[in-house]
């Protein structure tokens, strides 16, 4: 979504309607992007709900958000914007008093202006027009309010009460968080919080017309910015308008351009370190991260295996006490008291989630491990990081929660529609963590991967177990016809992208990480030639899985544009035979691995095609 356009109400039937038709007949001729219009109802008694509604009929991109009482206009655009899905996110009043022109004219500008995050209309910068002025006392009550601000605060003269603004996503999310004022002060109180927490704001010029019908009651909106003011001043001196998920850090100038400072940790909780992805990630931060401790997560099932970070176990032991900087934890994450424990001793902040179970040919058998560890394991665990305030939360998803698409692309704000009990137990742990976001304030971001390869992978996943059947002279099962479509993605820069975002300042809270698209068939048959061997002489087709998706294709240019991350080992092609060579060279590790009976008797199933 492009664009979204929130519209506070309030016993707005009779002047909504024209401000709907003139903004959907505006966009519709000058504007191609992807919008949505969100109508945030403020417990009108009228018909305002009736006539919204009315519209939904013809609109489709209308939405509409309602409150079951009546607390103000901040609180209305309070709740419109934290449910909006745009890149961009404008709030503008039921009035139409700013002409919808304005739209596309701040759009413009945000793209020519990289470096700004906030708009306001203002009525007194160079360029501006009135076509109907205010009455003689708001114009007075408007030069009183200016008079108060630079007395409390000592802010410019800014046309701060105009209801006229737009902001980039992550502005709007990061100030709105820390929004108290729920009236017609609340328009100042934004533009005061963001230029306390770094966002840039600019003032633009707009064409402006005064209507009648306005609820303005000069001496009770005196008094009550008054009182309003008083109150931002002491939150400020309370520190309430800070918090540990900033908008921006800055470091000093350097040259002319100013420098954003990586965020560092002390102490970091990695949950499933022991997996595939989770020990990969940990060998990454390890060794990029000098001065941050790590603390390893596992509960050692069948896919965690210690082996795989026994060479940071090793150079870590050989550091002096004090400087060792690495510790394994066999736990569960559902485990309430160990996860109090850990927290209360270490002091985390950061936690980077992986710990999950993850076949989906396991989940089909067996659906209530996935439940119970990838969802209620999901929620204890941030449960005691919220507990803890801890700085920020990582939620490491999959590309599987968008389900089987036959063209195009995912992107993070497409619907969740999992087709097996593997990714819907992932999606709901999705659901979960945007839940707490939006009810909790909570530091989360997820990062929904793609197909990974790589070091490591247990050998029940299709490259691994292609390479190591063919080593122990086995033909490969391929599900049905051997035509599903997965973007593949090495481990390697999965790892550097968590890290990207998890170090970072993030403007939204889903990114998806992709890579190459190749189905099943053309990745054992590039596996089958590095060896030497004629794929059509090491495959059997068994029958495909229940429900089996056939196309995955996430979208990841938000992170690419957000924070230029591009993989390091782009083309699969170039990259499977560093991972062939892999296995050739450690036989023993993976040897281990199928000799275990909960191995052989999985791979009995999954090479015959039983699902039940």
């Amino acid at each position: 979504m492009d664009l979204s356009i929130v519209i506070p109400v309030y016993n707005e039937a009779t002047r909504l309607p024209l401000t709907l038709q003139r903004i959907f007949e505006y966009l519709s001729v000058h504007y191609q992007g992807q919008y949505e219009v969100i109508v945030s109802d403020d417990g009108s008694t009228d018909q305002t709900v009736a006539k919204v509604k009315e519209f939904q009929k013809v609109h489709s991109q209308l939405k509409l958000a309602v409150s079951r009482e009546n607390k103000g206009r901040g609180a209305a655009v309070k709740l419109g914007a934290l449910q909006a899905s745009g890149e961009f996110i404008l709030e503008t009043d039921a009035d139409g008093s700013v002409n919808e022109h304005a739209i596309v004219d701040f759009l413009s500008y945000f793209k020519n202006h990289p470096k700004v995050d906030i708009l306001t209309g203002s009525r007194t910068v160079k360029g501006s027009r009135i076509l109907t002025p205010q009455p003689f006392l708001r114009k007075v009550l408007g030069y009183g309010f200016f008079f108060l601000t630079k007395i409390f605060f000592g802010w410019p003269v800014m046309d701060r009460i105009n209801g006229f603004k737009m902001y980039r996503r992550a502005a709007a999310i990061d100030v709105f968080k820390f929004s108290y004022e729920a009236g017609f002060l609340a328009k100042a109180e934004i533009i005061y919080i963001a230029e306390l927490r770094g966002w840039q704001v600019k003032e633009l010029p707009i064409l402006w017309t005064e209507y009648s019908g306005s609820k303005v009651k000069p001496i009770r909106d005196t008094w009550r910015s008054f009182i309003g003011l008083f109150k931002i001043l002491v939150r400020t001196r309370k520190g309430l308008y800070k918090g540990d998920f900033p908008g921006k850090q800055k470091t000093e100038s350097k040259g002319s351009k100013e420098q954003v400072q990586e965020i560092r940790y002390k102490n970091v909780l990695v949950t499933g370190g022991s997996g595939f992805i989770g020990s990969n990630y940990i060998r990454h931060f390890y060794n990029e991260h000098p001065q941050t401790n790590i603390v390893n997560l596992d509960l050692l099932t069948y896919a965690g295996n210690q082996e795989n970070l026994k060479d940071i176990e090793e150079e870590d032991e050989k550091l002096p006490e004090p400087e060792k900087r690495y510790n394994f934890i066999e736990g569960d994450i559902r485990d309430g008291e160990l996860l109090e424990k850990l927290f209360a001793e270490y002091k985390f902040d950061l936690v980077v989630h992986f710990a999950a179970e993850s076949h989906v040919d396991r989940s089909i058998v067996s659906v209530i491990d996935f439940v119970k560890t990838n969802i209620e394991g999901t929620r204890a665990l941030m449960e005691a990081a919220r507990t803890h305030k801890t700085s920020r939360f990582i939620h490491v998803s999959t590309d599987e929660v968008y389900g089987s698409i036959d063209s195009g692309e995912s992107g993070e704000n497409d619907a969740l529609r999992p087709s097996n009990p593997y990714s819907a137990s992932k999606a709901g742990a999705d659901l979960l963590v945007q839940s707490y976001i939006k009810t909790f304030k909570f530091p989360a971001v997820i990062i929904r991967g793609s197909n990974n390869y790589g070091p490591y992978q247990y050998p029940e996943k299709l490259i691994p177990i292609a390479i190591t059947n063919i080593l122990e002279k086995k033909k490969i099962p391929v599900h049905g016809y051997g035509v599903h479509a997965r973007s593949w993605l090495h481990v390697i820069d999965f790892c550097r992208a968590i890290d990207t975002v998890a170090h970072g300042h993030p403007q939204h809270y889903i990114y998806n990480v992709s890579g190459n698209e190749k189905t099943n068939m053309e990745v054992i048959e590039a596996i089958a030639k590095l060896i030497g061997k004629d794929l059509k002489d090491w495959r059997f087709h068994v029958d495909d899985r229940p429900g089996s998706d056939l196309r995955y294709a996430p979208n990841s240019s938000r992170i690419k544009n957000e924070f230029n991350w591009s993989p390091s080992k782009p083309l699969f092609d170039d990259h499977i035979s560093e991972v062939v060579q892999w296995y050739i060279d450690n036989k023993d590790w993976w040897g281990k691995l199928r000799s275990k009976q909960g191995f052989i008797e999985h791979y009995e199933r999954q090479s015959k095609g039983r699902w039940s």
